[in-house]
């Protein structure tokens, strides 16, 4: 979703052009722009808001800029760099800011006002202190015209936390990997029992009516839906740790949380993200029902396809595929009018 430049942004943005208006490419992409970067190459924020506003220019139906922009809070989870309130970490440490505060409350500021969707890297509890204070403050003297702001990642909170986020109107797309990988060692390490096996605290979220979506940021973890809606569900670690059941969502909303929420926060939920008329026939094809199986098997259930604006694109996983009654079949899937794909007999 995010995007920097190696500094020859004309060009990359059109080798990602290359690469996804094909038919050989089932996606498209939504770059928002890193206005951190921009902010320290032009130091204008008239040459930046120009730059950020014409970058739409180069949309095409498979790469999509829109008005939004990227920020960054708070150093990496893994790196246990993210900033945290008190009691903080218990071996002492502090962590880093990768935006220092009074610079990422004026280019919240200065976003907020033009109109723009702020997406904002955001690990620890006190970067999101400083985000929430940031808003509230630009919300102080410019209400917004339905803008959105989406903290991404979402490691430690805090309860009253939470109740600040639905207060404020705020978003939230969550890396549950983190409690995956990291849970046991932070648990028995420098966050402690409590706070280590509370992180992306989804549960609360939901109970709040805080709109949240998952995500991998991959390369972080992998880019698997099904993997990160089985750890929301389940709440267990690599080492087989069940943590904090009370932060576990239902299968219904981590489905959600990979469809329809992750297109809201990308601000694309007029076109992708649930099945319905005029929208893109994306979807995907699984072999189990996610909503009917042990939710300890979602993860596991064999994708056969995706249909991408329309188009099959099976895998080989896919049973009809592979079955002995369809040798000597491309393995093509095509359209029927009941709406269902089939291979052609």
């Amino acid at each position: 979703m995010g995007t920097g430049s190696a500094g020859q942004l004309a060009k990359e943005v059109g080798a990602i052009r290359a690469i996804l208006d094909n038919d050989a490419t089932p996606f498209r992409m939504r770059l928002v722009p890193d206005a951190k970067t921009l902010d320290l190459l032009m130091q204008d924020d008239r040459k930046v808001i120009a730059k950020v506003k014409s970058l739409p220019d180069a949309n095409s139906n498979r790469l999509l800029f829109g008005k939004q922009v990227k920020l960054y809070a708070d150093g990496a989870f893994f790196a246990q760099a993210m900033q945290l309130e008190s009691p903080g970490y218990s071996d002492g440490h502090k962590g880093e800011w990768i935006m220092a505060p009074d610079r990422l409350r004026r280019l919240v500021r200065l976003w907020w006002t033009e109109g723009y969707d702020i997406h904002i890297h955001c690990n620890g509890s006190l970067a999101l202190t400083l985000i929430l204070d940031s808003l509230e403050e630009a919300k102080s003297t410019h209400e917004g015209q339905d803008q959105r702001l989406i903290v991404e990642h979402f490691g430690v909170s805090t309860p009253e936390q939470v109740a600040r986020l639905k207060k404020l109107g705020v978003a939230v797309s969550a890396n549950p990997y983190y409690l995956y990988s990291m849970a046991d060692t932070y648990a028995e390490g420098n966050l402690g029992p409590e706070q280590g096996a509370q992180i992306v605290r989804l549960g609360s979220l939901d109970r709040a009516g805080v709109p949240f979506a998952l995500h991998s940021d991959f390369t972080m973890a992998p880019m698997e839906p099904l993997f990160l809606a089985w750890i929301a569900v389940n709440r267990v670690t690599a080492l087989g740790t069940r943590m904090a059941p009370e932060e576990k969502i239902s299968v219904y909303k981590a489905l959600q949380g990979i469809t329809i929420n992750a297109a809201y926060v990308l601000r694309l939920e007029t076109m992708i993200g649930s099945i319905s008329e005029g929208k893109k026939a994306d979807f995907v094809l699984l072999a189990e029902n996610p909503l009917k199986v042990d939710p300890m098997k979602i993860k596991d259930i064999a994708i056969l396809g995706t249909v991408f604006e329309g188009r099959p694109y099976p895998t080989d996983a896919c049973l009809l595929c592979n079955s002995s009654d369809n040798e000597g079949l491309d393995g093509s899937l095509t359209p029927v009018p009941s709406g269902r794909y089939s291979h052609p007999h």
